[in-house]
């Protein structure tokens, strides 16, 4: 059976400068995070002195319409110039497919994956396609930010605190029904309780299915 198609959570979007595209001879070969979107990538601790850039490795599915796509193994960095400037946030490394497609003025699509929160979708979105002009519309004039008015991405931090909860769950008595759970959650709640939940349930059976003990493997 083929492997089932990755699910994304909702996509956020940037407007692209000079410096983000491959038309910019001898920059970083990266393209600038927006200081707002950095709840939505992996953390990073922070920079120093000694440590003036930070990164983590990630997966990209570099998506180009009309040409093809791309995975990759990419990268998530902080930099901060040893506190000279303002801390950036880039996405570097083998976006080659991607960047030397695109142009300034174009919109680049970001979507996290929700099982593997390492992966991540990038599509171009270029001038002169109908999929840029609903998309300019649709944003009315913003650079960056949300591409759902209703809905957020799910940040780390909401996860994190359900791990808390849950733990804190675990240790009380059972109880056949949950007086305390909420009648109502917002999407982002619902889906860090149940992240957290998977988590806790996947480390407390190590890694190994709790009827026929064979191990799992996770996405």
């Amino acid at each position: 059976m083929p492997d089932e198609l990755p699910e994304f959570d909702v996509a956020v979007f940037k407007l692209l400068s000079k410096n983000d595209t491959g038309q910019s001879a001898g920059h970083q070969g990266g393209m600038v995070i927006p200081r707002e979107f950095d709840r939505y990538f992996p953390k990073l601790p922070p920079t120093s002195t000694k440590t003036p850039t930070v990164d983590r490795s990630v997966r990209a599915i570099l998506v180009v319409p009309g040409t093809g796509e791309k995975v990759v193994q990419a990268r998530y960095q902080k930099q901060s110039w040893g506190g000279g400037k303002s801390t950036e946030r880039r996405l570097t490394r083998n976006l080659g497919f991607l960047r030397n497609r695109a142009k300034s003025g174009d919109y680049l699509v970001i979507e996290r994956g929700f099982a593997d929160r390492n992966l991540f979708r990038l599509t171009l979105i270029t001038k002169g396609t109908r999929a840029f002009r609903e998309l300019s519309v649709h944003v009315a004039g913003n650079r960056w930010g949300v591409l759902n008015n209703s809905e957020h991405p799910v940040p780390d931090s909401e996860i994190e605190a359900a791990e808390k909860l849950q733990r804190q769950h675990e240790k009380k008595p059972l109880k056949l029904f949950d007086n305390e759970a909420a009648l109502t959650e917002s999407r982002v709640k619902k889906y860090a309780r149940g992240k957290a939940f998977q988590k806790r349930v996947i480390m407390i059976y190590g890694n190994k299915c709790a009827l026929c003990g064979a191990g799992l493997r996770i996405r």
